[in-house]
């Protein structure tokens, strides 16, 4: 029988590329840097600055861009896109598909039904 608390991945330079223990899975780049996690919470990568680009989790997933912004969603309440400054600018919902400009206001939508 084998018990631990936790275990490590170690590649041929002695870098952690893997652990995992009770707060979930870590995968590390080989320079340490976690990229990919997933835990309880869910799923989230990584880029090498060790910023969270994209996760999964019980309320949707979401993409960030490099300055940590929103920038598409898809949830229970539609899939939307942001601009560069995390302004909705199109959205599809169950009623439709709408776009807005950059200041918010809603250039086209679908008829209702």
């Amino acid at each position: 029988m084998i018990q631990a608390r936790a275990f490590h991945v170690i590649d041929e330079n002695g870098v952690d590329r893997v652990r995992m223990s009770d707060l979930g899975i870590r995968y590390l780049d080989e320079n340490g840097t976690g990229r990919v996690a997933m835990n309880d919470v869910g799923i989230g990568y990584q880029d090498e600055n060790g910023d969270i680009r994209a996760a999964v989790d019980a309320d949707g997933i979401w993409y960030m861009d490099e300055n940590r912004t929103i920038r598409a969603a898809m949830s229970a309440k539609g899939v939307g896109v942001t601009d560069d400054n995390g302004t909705i600018r199109a959205r599809v919902e169950a009623d439709g598909i709408g776009y807005w400009d950059e200041n918010e206001n809603l250039v086209w939508r679908t008829p209702e039904r």
